[in-house]
């Protein structure tokens, strides 16, 4: 996955650049992309590697076999180039594959629909990254692209492949449609899973609130702060684009699977209550640790200031006594000494009275 300053150096070097153009790579050998086309059908299955776009163009479709295209990196350009040719896509759609920081949506480009997700997963220090996911449905296969390359480990679709491998389940028998809003609810289910491990994160965050700050805990809730607001920013435009797979000019839905559809957009709106919730739950935590820090503060202040109350008019006396001046008539007084003491302690009794009369201690 692309860090964030990756993204924004492939950004860079688009600047100036008319619409649809695909920035080369620098690295053209190692981020040359991998291609697998699962072909099946009721009582088939098939899965085999092509090393270049020629072999796409060879593919028979007039065998009413169902064709998945797996598409592992989206930096090869001469790939990418090939593959809008053979499906037809807008230059504008395969710019969009190439660039990965989009807002997921489904975009209509005529025979073809164009679907954006973006896959979420915490990493090994509990940052969320993102990996996203390019669909192109049209009438005669379907193509993914996934930004991470094949050998970058299990994925969210791994489990799809594999149903198709053992032929488990309806899925073996349907058709494109079908397999495409598998794919989109697999990547919606998969939120659920984040957003439980999320929800765990403040529930820690929730119950050190009333605590005292330490650098830990900071650091966790500012971590915090970071992945919800990534995931508002990843979750609240799926809603939009589940919205328009059901509404596709094309009609590349049957009835069948617009009702399905309808289904993973009441799960979408499930897992983005459920996130505004989390983060209800994150502010109100850390409303509470600041106000609990606050008051801390506070009695912290109020002592210090009590303290000062009893010494600022002591130090005055002792200050007064503790002038060079020849003639001051205490000095000379034999009980000088014992009725400076009796002032300052009649002071701090009259103070003491005062301050407990005022409730202030």
């Amino acid at each position: 996955m692309a860090s964030w300053k990756q993204r924004k150096r492939a950004r860079n070097l688009k600047a100036g650049q008319p619409p649809g153009y695909l920035a080369p790579s620098e690295k053209p050998e190692s981020d040359r992309a991998k291609v697998f086309i699962l072909e099946f059908s009721a009582d088939s299955f098939a899965q085999r590697e092509v090393s270049d776009a020629a072999a796409l163009r060879q593919i028979d479709f007039s065998d009413g076999r169902v064709r998945w295209i797996n598409v592992f990196g989206v930096r090869d350009v001469a790939l990418l180039q090939a593959l809008g040719e053979l499906l037809g896509l807008h230059a504008l759609a395969l710019e969009d594959i190439a660039t990965t920081d989009q807002r997921p949506r489904a975009e209509d480009y005529g025979d073809n629909l164009h679907i954006v997700m973006r896959d979420l997963k915490a990493d090994d220090a509990g940052n969320i990254v993102a990996n996203q996911i390019s669909i192109v449905l049209n009438r005669r296969m379907l193509v993914t692209f996934q930004e991470v390359g094949a050998a970058a480990g299990p994925d969210v679709l791994d489990p799809l492949r594999e149903k198709l491998r053992v032929g488990a389940g309806v899925l073996r028998a349907s058709r494109e449609d079908y397999l495409a809003y598998r794919i989109v609810d697999a990547v919606i289910d998969n939120y659920f899973v984040l957003v439980e491990r999320v929800g765990d994160g403040i529930d820690r965050i929730q119950e050190q609130a009333l605590g005292e700050s330490d650098a830990a805990f900071l650091e966790e809730a500012h971590q915090m702060r970071r992945n919800m607001i990534f995931l508002k920013r990843s979750l609240w435009p799926v809603r939009g684009m589940v919205f328009g797979m059901r509404h596709s000019e094309d009609a590349l839905f049957t009835e069948s699977t617009q009702l399905f559809l309808r289904d993973a957009a009441e799960h979408v709106e499930q897992v983005v209550d459920s996130v505004e919730m989390l983060n209800e739950s994150l502010t109100s935590a850390l409303d509470i640790h600041l106000t609990g820090n606050g008051n801390r503060l506070n009695e912290t202040m109020r002592v210090l200031t009590v303290m000062s109350a009893f010494f600022i008019p002591l130090t005055f006396i002792v200050g007064v006594y503790g002038m060079n001046f020849a003639h001051m008539p205490e000095l000379s007084w034999r009980y000088g000494y014992l009725g400076v003491w009796v002032v300052m302690l009649g002071v701090t009794a009259g103070l003491l009275a005062y301050f407990r009369r005022r409730r202030w201690m």
